[in-house]
């Protein structure tokens, strides 16, 4: 299954609602906006190959115009088992920073339907659940993005699986998110 095009969710959302959104999301919007729409930057010690598995993750690479090389990420699209349709995908990667160091990032894409102000839940291997705003609904999905502090990371490398928690108006649904694979995929990125 191809990844979603993470530069098409994103970049529309940025541009317009920047100014909207309180002051902690406007640093980290801003982050995404200086990578062209959340394309997500690896200065790899190898070349990575679209399509490359490592375990459940799978390695995606974009060359946006402008651009003098391709950005890869990791990620992991979660389908219905009874319609085969993607219901998450999880996509980790760098983004520049304002002093040239490099932030690890995580943007969960959940389609449309999902109820809004609950936010998405992420918990890892049972653990506490964090909440998550939705950033933007576009015609592919609902997006929210975060960065990934140490604690986090280090959750997600010493993790056997993530639950990504999303509420349908009615219930609330939780996916999981396998992390056999994340250490060395995300590894990969470096």
């Amino acid at each position: 299954m191809q990844p979603l095009s993470l530069p098409a969710l994103q970049a529309e959302f940025f541009a317009e609602n920047l100014m909207n959104l309180p002051h902690t999301h406007r640093t980290l919007l801003s982050q995404l906006l200086l990578c062209a729409g959340f394309v997500l930057l690896s200065t790899t010690a190898y070349a990575l190959e679209e399509g490359q598995q490592f375990q459940d993750w799978t390695v995606g690479c974009e060359r946006l115009p402008g651009m003098d090389r391709e950005r890869c990420f990791i990620y992991q699209t979660v389908v219905n088992q009874d319609t085969d349709e993607p219901v998450l995908q999880m996509a980790v990667g760098y983004l520049p920073m304002d002093d040239g160091r490099e932030q690890p990032a995580a943007l969960l894409t959940v389609p449309l339907g999902v109820a809004l102000p609950p936010g998405i839940g992420l918990s890892v291997d049972g653990g506490e659940m964090i909440r998550l705003p939705y950033e933007r609904c576009v015609p592919s999905g609902c997006i929210a993005g975060f960065p990934l502090e140490d604690d986090m990371l280090n959750q997600f490398r010493r993790g056997i699986r993530a639950e990504i928690r999303l509420h349908d108006g009615m219930q609330g649904i939780g996916l999981p998110v396998s992390l056999m694979g994340f250490t060395s995929g995300f590894n990969a990125l470096r």
